[in-house]
Formats: structure tokens, sequence, C-alpha cells
């Protein structure tokens, strides 16, 4: 027994702290025997006292009986300050026995403490209906809104009891303004983190949260972060990040959207979901590339083929022409080979485009030969016009893949996540084939550039925005990421990997149910639509629409430049056949000088006298 606040022994005197500090947890089962002031003063420092331990360390809880020697609990219950509750019943007995003790004798006016093994375990015996009612058992519910008394027992004259339900149940009555240490992360509008005058302010739909489960459950928190910045997963046979934090009990809980895996809840204990989300691929709809636009209609493969065909089809063709035994009108043919090899591309390539050209095989198997090419040419044509004319009318944009399977088959787009987070484990861990290509590259790119695996998701949406990159993230991102490039983005439609968010306690931690039916009421009452709403960026960008729009000048730029291309091949062209006019004028001029020179020689040497051979004399 311990005296507190005895004015005949002063010195003998303990304080409550000192009582906590000498009873291990389990033995704090304490009997409290005196006047309702005297107990809402005790009760105080109680509260005082559990404040400053954490939800782990006051995990068993401390037990008290409580029995006024004067006044009443609803004396106790009307008073302003903040007393503990939780853990707490109230032995009262009825008017006409107020002086009767069950530990015998009269109640003293003074303050005394009993400490018993097992305070909470009133012998019990079987009641009979019609017995008196000598004492009541109470407990005190308080909350920011009201304050409620609720009998759970009787005892009876002839000292029976009857008991409604389990007397302690700590946690129920909430945590009587207990500092809870909570981990958190900084991910908006989850959890925003500003910096202002020096001091850190956290903002977001997650702090909201909390500080509703503050109000209604009676505690007050601080915020820690993990150092590695990291939400949790499995590295070198130990947990990172917030995982780490509360499975190594340096947190009381986890407050951020944190994703519900099979791996994490092996370790800590979820609540009820509080958000539900799914897992996207989100690219830019706007292509740098765009003047390319008349090329991208077909893709390379099918560029490289319609190519083949052109060169394979004009060969195929000459070859017929040169060595076919049968020939029809080929007087009037060109004599140089290269030009006769001309005049087949040309037509070759005017069909292509439907155009056609005065050229037309000479003989029946060449003829046969380039009909079907026309067949195939007036199919391409037909498919590219049909393309061309969507692409330029369609206001929506048109994705470059449309799921996964088909991301991980191109080479022009990269893709990431952020690190640390439950993607890596999904991706990692996968036995789908296409998630573990998605892992492979994602890591061989980290390898080179650990900023392919960021952990600041605005990194990620800038890259995607700028870039041909893909970000594999919930959709959340994507939706409040407050930046005008936001509209140029888009979200793939194949969705995957279901995702939950809720709030992390420590494993069979007892306090999950009561923080449960808080965020369930929170979740029924519409809070969170409406923080979410409010959080939503003010600018929000037009829907798509399928109105045929106007054609911008980018869209055709490839066609200009083909033009352009055209002209200056055109030039390049003039000037060789004028250096090659020029260079066949002189070689003719040279050689008409040539035979002009010849023929003044032969003339001349026509012209000389001959004279007959005249003997010489001696």
């Amino acid at each position: 027994m311990y005296m507190i606040d005895d004015p005949n022994n002063p010195l003998e005197s303990i304080d409550l702290a000192s009582i906590y500090e000498l009873l291990p947890e389990e033995e704090l089962n304490l009997l409290l025997v005196c006047p309702s002031d005297c107990i809402q003063k005790i009760l105080n420092q109680a509260r005082w006292v559990e404040s400053n331990m954490t939800m782990t360390e006051a995990a068993g809880g401390s037990k008290w009986l409580v029995i006024p020697s004067t006044g009443g609990v609803m004396d106790i219950a009307c008073s302003r300050e903040s007393f503990k509750t939780d853990g707490v019943v109230f032995l009262e007995f009825m008017p006409c026995s107020l002086y009767y003790s069950p530990l015998g004798g009269t109640i003293a006016h003074q303050t005394s403490i009993v400490t018993e093994q097992k305070a909470e375990q009133i012998p019990k015996r079987t009641s009979a209906r019609d017995s008196f009612v000598e004492a009541k058992l109470q407990v005190i519910s308080k909350s920011h809104a009201e304050t409620k008394i609720k009998t759970v027992g009787y005892i009876g004259h002839d000292d029976s009891v009857k008991v409604r339900h389990q007397l302690y149940h700590v946690g129920s009555y909430g945590f009587h303004n207990r500092t809870l240490i909570v981990g958190t992360l900084e991910w908006a509008p989850f959890v925003i983190k500003r910096v202002e005058n020096g001091s850190v302010r956290f903002d977001g739909l997650c702090i909201q949260l909390l500080q509703e489960l503050a109000k209604q459950l009676d505690f007050s928190y601080r915020l820690v972060e993990p150092k590695d910045k990291e939400w949790g997963r499995v590295l070198n046979g130990s947990w990172t990040g917030l995982v780490k934090l509360i499975s190594n009990e340096e947190v009381d809980m986890i407050v951020a959207p944190m994703t519900i895996t099979e791996s994490r809840a092996t370790v800590i204990d979820f609540t009820v979901p509080y958000f539900y989300t799914n897992s996207v691929l989100i690219l830019s709809t706007q292509d740098p590339h765009k003047w390319l636009t008349l090329l991208y209609l077909f893709r390379y493969e099918v560029l490289v083929c319609i190519l083949a065909s052109l060169i394979f089809s004009t060969v195929f063709l000459f070859l017929i022409e040169e060595v076919t035994p049968v020939r029809s009108g080929t007087d009037g043919r060109p004599t140089e080979m290269l030009s006769r090899y001309g005049n087949i591309l040309w037509y070759h390539f005017g069909a292509l485009v439907a155009n056609g050209g005065a050229y037309l095989p000479n003989t029946e198997s060449g003829r046969t030969m380039i009909s079907y090419w026309w067949l195939f040419t007036v199919i391409m044509a037909a498919t590219y016009r049909c393309n061309l004319v969507a692409f330029l009318t369609d206001g929506r944009e048109k994705p470059p893949f449309s799921n996964m399977a088909e991301m991980v088959q191109q080479h022009t787009y990269k893709w990431g996540f952020v690190g640390g987070s439950s993607h890596v484990t999904l991706f990692q861990e996968s036995n789908i084939s296409v998630y573990q290509r998605i892992w492979q590259r994602a890591e061989k790119l980290a390898t080179n550039n650990p900023d392919w695996l960021s952990q600041d998701g605005d990194k990620h949406m800038r890259r995607a925005a700028e870039s041909h990159y893909v970000y594999i993230a919930e959709e959340t991102p994507l939706v409040m990421w407050d930046d005008p490039r936001r509209c140029n983005l888009e979200m793939l439609n194949e969705k995957f990997s279901p995702t939950r968010y809720a709030v992390g306690l420590p494993k069979n931690s007892e306090h999950i149910q009561d923080f449960s039916q808080q965020i369930l009421k929170v979740f029924e009452s519409g809070l969170l639509e409406q923080w979410w709403n409010r959080l939503k960026p003010k600018h929000q960008c037009e829907p798509p629409s399928r109105k045929a729009k106007r054609v911008d000048l980018l869209a055709l730029l490839s066609a200009f430049y083909g033009a352009g291309v055209g002209v200056a091949m055109a030039l390049l062209v003039l000037v060789f056949e004028v250096i090659k006019k020029r260079r066949r004028k002189e070689t003719q001029q040279r050689k008409s000088k040539i035979d002009e020179d010849e023929s003044i020689r032969s003339v001349t040497s026509s012209q000389e006298p001959s004279y007959p051979d005249i003997p010489s004399s001696t």
C-alpha cells in the first residue's frame, strides 16, 4: 500500500510516476480509495504519466478499481479536467450503504492505492434475480463530443457479483492524450511536407485522417520519417523504411499511403483500408517527333518490308525484261542499261504512291509481275490513307501501345517506378514473364542510372512528360499532379495490381479494432471524399474529344520536309546534269577539234606536189 499526499506522513508519500517505475507492467493493477476530487487528481496524474509512454510500452495497460469515499461517479465525470478513463472501473455504493466497505470497516478520508496482482478479479457468484443491489460497477467513456457513464456490473447484498461483459479492455475509451509516435513518408497528396519559417509542417489526406483519429481516440502524436525514405521491402534479409520502424518498435503506428501486401502483413497489422486504387502505366501523349507523323503511321518493320519489296520487285522485273527470249516492241527502249532500270524504278515508285507512270513492261511475264505489284500498292496506299485521315481528324491521341505485353516488345519507351515501394516487390518476386521482363529492364537501367528507381514521384512524372518514359504507379499521381504538363499525360486502359492503403499497427496489436472502427466511421461519413476533392488541383484538363480537330502544321511538317528534300534533290541532280552536260560538251568539242585537225592534215598531205625521182649525175 502506498500513501499519496498523506498530510500526517509527508515524507512517506510517493508520487504516481514512481509507482509506475517500481511495478512491472503485468502488476499495474491498482485499487484507489479516496474522495471524488482526489480521484480526479490521481487519475489526471495517471493520464499524464501514461501519455508520455508509447503505445507499445503501455500495451498491457494499467487496471484500476476506484471507490469514491465521498461524492459519486457523476461528480467525477462532470469534471472539466482531463483524466484517465481507459482501464478504470468505478465501484459506487448505493446511498443506503455508502459507508460499507468490501474491505471491512469504514473507508478513511485519505488517499491510498493498493496494488493487487489481479485487482479486477472480484469474486463472482451467481446472484439471485431478486437480490438487492449493494453497489454498481461503472465505467466512464469520454470523447471530444460527450461523456458517458455505463453500468457494466452489480454487487448484491449477499456479495454476489453480476458482470455484463469484460470489465477491462484497454483502448476502448481512447488513449487519453497519450503521445504516439507516428511514422509517415511524404507522398502528395496523401502526405504533403512543407517547411515554413524553419519548421516542418505536414498536410494532406493522411494527416487529416490522423487528426480525426487523434480527436476521436484522444491521443496526440509526433511524426517521424524513415531515414532511407523507403516504404518497406526486404533487403538483405531485413526490412527497410516504414515497415522497419514499426517492426523494431520505433514507432507506434504508420499513417501514410501504405499498400497492403502479403509480405508486409506478416510483420505488421493493417486496419481496414481507407483508400482504393489501381496500378497503371502513365506516359506522354505529346510525341516529341510528331513532325515524323507521315512515317510513324506504319511501324518501322512495315516500312522496311515495303522498301525491300520495292527493291526486289524492280530488280526482278528488270531481269525478266533483260533475259526473256520473247521480246515485243523492244526497239524503242533506251540503249543504256541504267536508263532502262531507272524507268522500271520510277514506275514502281509512282504505283506505290497511287500515281503510276507511262512505262509498261514489254513482255507478258513482266506485265504479269507488274499487275501483282499494282494489287500490293493499292492495299498499302489505302491502308496508309485511312490511317492518315484518322490520325489528322480524330481529337484523341493514340498511345504507342495499349498494355504491358506490348510495352516490353518495343524499344522506344523505357520505364521505371518508385524505389523501395510495393511495385519493386511486385515485379521482382513475380512469376509472370511480362513482369519479369519489366523488372530486368528496370534493374538494368537503374544499374547505370539510379534515378530510374528514384524515390521522388515528381521526378518520374517530369521524366514521363518530357521524354519517352513510362511511369508505373497508382492512378493518384497523375490525377493529383499539380503541373500544367499533366494534361499531356495519359493512363493506359490496362489496370493491374489493385492497391489498398491502410493504417499500420504493430503485429498482434489490441488496438486494431478501435482504429478500424473509427476509419469506417470516417469513410462512411464522407469526410475522406471531401478531403480528397479539396486537395485536387484547381486546373482540370479537358476530356479527350472524338470531334474532328484542326490539323496543325506540326502534323504535316514531314510533308513539307519531304517536298523540301525533293526540291533539294532535284537541284542537286540538276547540278550534276549541268556538270555532266558541260563535260559532255567539252568532250564533244575536243573530239570534233581532233577530228577537224585530222581532216586538215589529210587535206594538206593530199595537196602537196609529187616530184619524180631524178638520177643523180656524177
